[in-house]
């Protein structure tokens, strides 16, 4: 065998662990890219679980969506409170939205515009969007809530 053989051989196998390298990366790249999409859809679950919990563990939110519903006026304080409130509300939709356009809503996903139609269903949340998050959000996140503005808008109107 000559050397010319031998470096054919050698470079055969050094082109066939690149090969492999390459095919290990591109699996670890994926698991990875899984494992992160998996943390993402977790740490979402856990913010609208504390979500939740925060409203229903309120001393105040209950008695200030009581006073908006039977249509009497809020406290300065209330209003602040209930303020604060609407931001944290849209930045959770606001942060779901993110997902779904990542695609890592994940398997139990919560249905984004049954939820920001129920938010939207109270003026006071519609409101805020109107005032302060048209101004907060990128462009993609106020079209998608117009389009189901401009949705329930037609359901009303039709019924």
């Amino acid at each position: 065998m000559n050397w010319e053989a031998i470096g054919s051989v050698g470079e055969i196998i050094g082109a066939l662990a690149v090969l492999v390298t390459l095919i290990y990366l591109a699996i670890q790249v994926r698991h990875t890219r899984h494992a992160q999409q998996a943390a993402a859809i977790r740490a979402n679950r856990l913010e609208r679980r504390e979500y939740h919990t925060a409203v229903r563990d309120s001393p105040y939110i209950p008695i200030i969506m009581s006073k908006l519903e039977s249509g009497d006026e809020l406290t300065a304080e209330e209003e602040h409170r209930l303020v604060q409130h609407n931001a944290a509300t849209w930045s959770l939709l606001y942060s779901e939205w993110i997902q779904t356009q990542l695609h890592w809503q994940g398997q139990f996903q919560t249905s984004q515009s049954t939820t920001i139609s129920f938010v939207i269903a109270e003026p006071r949340h519609l409101e805020f969007f109107e005032q302060i998050g048209r101004q907060l959000y990128p462009k993609e996140f106020i079209d998608y809530v117009q389009g189901l503005l401009d949705e329930n808008n037609k359901i009303s109107h039709t019924s």
